[in-house]
């Protein structure tokens, strides 16, 4: 049986997802995140197979923090800057069917033991089956995360691909006309183009919403699919060409909402459980045997 490298206890959990969500370097993020899951009882190859990364890349990160600590995690300036990453663009709809199916399987067995209950009978090996889902479901919900934001890391890296033909300029005014087709009309109002049209009309209600092909951004993602189901239930269809950058920006802008929605909950929870400040509003003014007094309300 092979034997797995062991972590020294060093840090805490807490601390080292504490770390990772300050830090801005993606590098240090990913090899955290390899850290942490060792520490959660994942073996290197099962973390390589998360990350995307390959199992010698895992190996050494745990021997560096085993000698160096999280100081020995920082990317140099001349190191490579995610180890050697396996990118196959099956592992998206590969992670994405294995979430779904835990997702049936949790509702399934929801149901079961809901029908096990009403009929009487023992309904302890379903739950012992359910005990596990919500953990495993969060597990691939974060490996999916973690490969959205490695592939939006790259994605902001590439540069604009132009063609050959494209001629050099400064700006737009040194745009080379080929050819003209028919006469330009004359307009008296300010044209826009299909974005500004569509985000700008004032319509109260559509029934669907088709994405012709994905978008990173989920701020865009969030007004484009608000103009259906405001006064009834609507439909988002989101069309996407398989094995192409379309599957990388829609898991980009899904998780990218997926976390907006969650740091609008932390601060809503934030301010409801944030203690009332005591003020001198709080306080009134009494007179008792002549001195003043100040008493809590």
């Amino acid at each position: 049986m092979k034997k797995h490298i062991e972590l020294r206890a060093r840090d805490s959990i807490s601390k080292l997802e504490k770390v990772a969500k300050k830090a801005n370097d993606g590098a240090l993020k990913l090899r955290l995140k390899a850290i942490i899951l060792r520490k959660l009882g994942k073996t290197p190859h099962e973390i390589a197979e998360r990350l995307m990364i390959t199992d010698r890349s895992v190996t050494n990160w745990i021997l560096k923090y085993n000698e160096g600590g999280l100081a020995s995690l920082v990317t140099k300036p001349s190191g490579r800057p995610l180890g050697n990453p396996k990118w196959d663009a099956s592992y998206f709809t590969k992670l994405s069917q294995e979430i779904d199916a835990l997702r049936h399987e949790r509702n399934t067995l929801s149901a079961d033991i809901n029908a096990a209950k009403k009929a009487k009978k023992d309904p302890a090996v379903l739950l012992q089956r359910a005990k596990d889902l919500p953990e495993k479901i969060a597990d691939s919900e974060e490996a999916l995360k973690i490969l959205a934001e490695r592939i939006d890391e790259k994605l902001l890296k590439l540069p604009n691909m132009l063609h050959p033909d494209v001629p050099q300029g400064a700006d737009a005014t040194h745009n080379v006309v080929r050819k003209f087709w028919g006469k330009i009309p004359k307009i008296s109002f300010p044209l826009m183009n299909h974005v500004e049209l569509t985000e700008g009309l004032d319509i109260a209600e559509v029934s669907a919403v088709i994405f012709y092909e994905p978008i990173p951004s989920a701020i865009r993602k969030i007004q484009r699919t608000g103009r259906t189901a405001r006064l009834s239930p609507g439909k988002l269809f989101i069309l996407m060409t398989k094995d192409t950058r379309d599957i990388a920006y829609h898991y980009a802008s899904t998780a990218r909402e997926k976390k907006m929605y969650k740091t609008i909950e932390d601060v809503r929870e934030e301010i409801n459980n944030r203690k009332k400040e005591v003020t001198l509003g709080d306080f009134k003014e009494t007179e008792k045997l002549g001195n003043k007094e100040w008493e809590n309300l």
